[in-house]
């Protein structure tokens, strides 16, 4: 017959469970404190490691870049816990020099983040306006063309926790019938979580 266990009594019919006085138990306060201390030095807030920080949702940027229809607007929405995107932007070319077509440009694209509150780099792919084109004869402008084509570029985004947000990328796209050409965005924006 087994006998009935009560707290604090020891049972004779089990081993007796041996503790070092000077090894803490796991879970016991002083376990507790040695975490706290581990996430301070790291940098961790005892209240945010304990709750997480909320996803971006939308971001709007303006700004200068491909992604942004040269000199224009953006807007990204956040899918999958805030790390992959996908924007459109609206923007206006300059026909400079004079010679070269300027207008409403279009952007689309998507991105990849890696994980972090407010550093964070990508890596982004957009269809966008590259390069604008002018074939002249003896001064006279005959032909002017726009192209539009696929980018990839790399880059960093820093997000406030006050929502203030910036954007920062550089890579190549290819100007379709055309050539490689270099790609760059810059952007300020906000981001509402």
């Amino acid at each position: 017959m087994r006998a009935a266990r009560l707290h604090g009594v020891h049972d004779p019919t089990r081993p007796a469970r041996r503790t070092h006085p000077t090894r803490p138990t796991r879970g016991g306060p002083l376990h507790a404190a040695a975490l706290a201390a581990l996430g301070l030095l790291a940098g961790i807030s005892p209240a945010a490691a304990q709750a997480p920080a909320e996803r971006p949702a939308v971001t709007v940027l303006a700004g200068v870049g491909v992604s942004m229809g040269w000199f224009g607007a953006q807007v990204e929405r956040y899918f999958a816990d805030g790390r992959t995107s996908l924007f459109g932007g609206l923007g206006y070319t300059l026909g400079l020099p004079e010679d070269q077509p300027s207008g409403v440009a279009l952007a689309v694209g998507a991105r990849r983040y890696t994980g972090g509150e407010n550093h964070r780099a990508f890596l982004g792919l957009s269809l966008a306006l590259l390069e604008t084109t002018a074939t002249s004869i003896g001064g006279q402008v005959i032909e002017q063309e726009r192209h539009y084509g696929p980018a990839l570029l790399a880059g960093y985004q820093y997000m406030a926790d006050s929502g203030f947000t910036a954007l920062a990328s550089v890579g190549a796209g290819y100007a379709a019938g055309e050539s490689i050409t270099p790609a760059f965005d810059l952007g300020i924006g906000y981001t509402w979580r």
